[in-house]
C-alpha cells in the first residue's frame, strides 16, 4: 500500500483508536463485524494499494511464493520512485533482505526495513487489505476504492 509520509502520524493514531484495548489488529482474529468496521475506517484513509497474489502449484513452497511477490513489489515500487518500504517482520527476515537486494536497482533509491505489527499500526492496514482481497467478493468490494490493482505472481 502507498501512503504519503505526512499522512502516517494521523493514520497511526486513528488505527490505534480502533484496537479496543488490544495491542494490535489482526484480521485472522477479528469477528466479521469488527472486520467490516475496521475496513470501513481504512477506506476513509488516504491509502492506495496493489495486492500481489501468488498463484502457487503443488510443490511450490510458501517462502518461494512470498519471494516472488516481494521481488515484483520491489520492481513496481522502484518504477514508481517510492522511497521507503516497510515490511512485516517474521521470525527470519534474511530471506526478504536477500530477495530485495537481488531485485532492487541502485536508482531510484529504495530504503527498506522490517517492523513488527505491534510497533507499526500501518502494517494492520496491509493485513486488512490483503485479507479482504482473499476473503471473497463481498470483502474485496468493500475495499475496491483503495485498490489500484491485484497482480497475479507465478513463483
Amino acid at each position: 500500500m502507498l501512503v504519503e509520509a505526512r499522512s502516517l502520524a494521523p493514520m497511526r493514531l486513528a488505527l490505534n483508536n480502533l484496537t479496543e484495548a488490544r495491542r494490535r489488529i489482526h484480521f485472522h482474529n477479528e469477528s466479521a463485524k469488527r472486520r467490516r468496521e475496521i475496513l470501513i475506517a481504512i477506506t476513509e484513509m488516504p491509502v492506495s494499494a496493489v495486492v500481489f497474489v501468488a498463484k502457487t502449484k503443488q510443490g511450490v513452497r510458501e517462502s518461494d511464493a512470498r519471494d516472488a511477490c516481494m521481488s515484483d513489489l520491489v520492481l513496481m515500487l522502484q518504477a514508481d520512485a517510492v522511497q521507503r518500504l516497510v515490511i512485516e517482520s517474521r521470525q527470519d527476515d534474511r530471506s526478504d533482505v536477500a530477495v530485495i537486494e537481488r531485485a532492487r536497482t541502485r536508482e531510484p533509491r529504495l530504503v527498506f526495513e522490517h517492523r513488527r505489527p505491534i510497533d507499526d499500526p500501518m502494517l494492520w492496514v496491509a493485513d486488512g487489505l490483503t485479507w479482504a482481497v482473499g476473503a471473497g467478493r463481498e470483502w474485496r468490494d468493500l475495499i475496491e476504492p483503495l485498490l489500484d490493482g491485484v497482480r497475479d505472481v507465478i513463483p
